[in-house]
Order: C-alpha cells, then structure tokens, then sequence
C-alpha cells in the first residue's frame, strides 16, 4: 500500500499537481471526504478529531440540521482538499513512507479545516430569522401556486431592479455587484457550487453556502418589500 502511494506521489509531482491525474484524485478525494465527514458530523467523531488535533470546536446548539450538515461537509472538504495539495503536496509534508496513508493525512487535512468551516455555519445561523442551508434552492422570488399574476409580476420586477442596480440601498452584507451576479446566474439554472466558483475572485473566495445565503437573504428581502409595496 505504501509502494501504491509512492508511486502516485511520483506521478503527481511528474505533473506539477495539475495534470489530469490530480483532477481525477481531487475529485476521488471529495467525495470520500464529503462521505465520512457527513457520517462524523452525524456521530459527533469530527468533534473528537478536531479536538485531539488542537483545533476544538464547541458543538452546535441545536445540532447542525441535515442541510447545514452537507453545506458544513462539503465546505470543509473544498477547503481539505486544497490544503492536502498545498501542504501535503505542494509543500512535501505528507510522505507515504512516514506510516500515513493518502486517505489518512487528507482527512486529517479536512479535520483541521473543520472548525472554522463549523464557526462560520452557526456565525451564518446566528444572523438569521430562519435556516437558509436548502439544498438546491427552488427559488421563485415571488411565484408560488397560489399567487395571482400580479405578484408574480412584482416579483419578476424585483429582478430586474436588482439586476439593473436600481435597488435602494445594499440588502445584506454582500456587494450589490455580487448580489447581481448570483440572482443572474441562479435564473440561468446555475448550481449553487457553480456559482461559487463564478464569482470568487483572487481577493474574494465564495462557497456555496454562501451563495445559498445570499439567495435566501434577497428572497426574503424581495418578499418584504413586496409586502410594503402592497400596503402602500
């Protein structure tokens, strides 16, 4: 097992960690992570881990629902993985002849990014009326089965006001130009860790919790001002 991982290792450094080899173990990687960090979530073993590797971390109060628990383990494990390859790889301080496996010292990557992973989940929680971890938004901004067709055209005007940047004033604490960016690609049927990636910059990296959250604070947003427009 050893002799297998030296040789990967071998061939990720004849690639310089960017080749085809590395998209397809990066990918093998995320999903083994996202999998065990779920089930150690579940079972309180992330706690434990996290804790022996200096990094402890309070549990949440009320426990992580299942969808803050995804959003939680798949970020976790987007930030495991880019540091394996930074420190792991890059930085040569995993060696498969020091008695750790890849799978090991990667998870023990996605442990030590855990915690702050955790901290910025409930930070997010705390700043809501309600959970905005829904997976796969189905986001109508406006339209439901039993709204009449005037609100489903006030809704759609909400859009385009965002999109045009004639809303009033920042709606959260995100750049309108960011907020802009997700709504246009939420409508263009984009995921939510697509988006993530669309919009992240060398000087502003997003997750797709964070675009989740972006969703539900505009959603709710546009339904307030709509209430307001009614009354008046």
């Amino acid at each position: 097992m050893v002799d297998h991982d030296v040789r990967l290792l071998c061939a990720l450094q004849a690639e310089g960690f960017h080749g085809t080899l590395w998209t397809e173990l990066s990918n093998r990687l995320a999903r083994y992570g996202v999998a065990v960090v779920k089930a150690w979530i579940h079972s309180g073993e992330i706690y434990k881990r996290a804790k022996l590797k200096r990094r402890a971390v309070e549990r949440a109060r009320p426990p992580l629902n299942a969808d803050e628990a995804i959003a939680v383990a798949m970020d976790t494990v987007a930030e495991g993985v880019e540091l394996f390859k930074k420190k792991g790889l890059e930085q040569h301080e995993w060696n498969p002849a020091g008695g750790a496996r890849l799978s090991t010292y990667f998870i023990g990557s996605c442990v030590l990014c855990f915690p702050n992973v955790h901290r910025g989940q409930l930070t997010q929680r705390s700043r809501s009326d309600q959970d905005v971890f829904v997976s796969d938004f189905d986001l109508e901004f406006g339209a439901s089965a039993t709204q009449s067709a005037e609100d489903e055209v006030v809704g759609m005007l909400g859009i385009v006001d965002t999109l045009r940047g004639g809303r009033r004033g920042r709606r959260s604490g995100y750049p309108d130009d960011v907020v802009n960016l997700v709504v246009l690609y939420h409508m263009e049927d984009y995921k939510s860790a697509e988006i993530a990636e669309l919009i992240s910059s060398e000087s502003a990296k997003y997750t797709s919790s964070t675009v989740r959250k972006i969703l539900a604070e505009y959603r709710k947003q546009a339904a307030k001002e709509r209430r307001e427009g009614d009354r008046a």
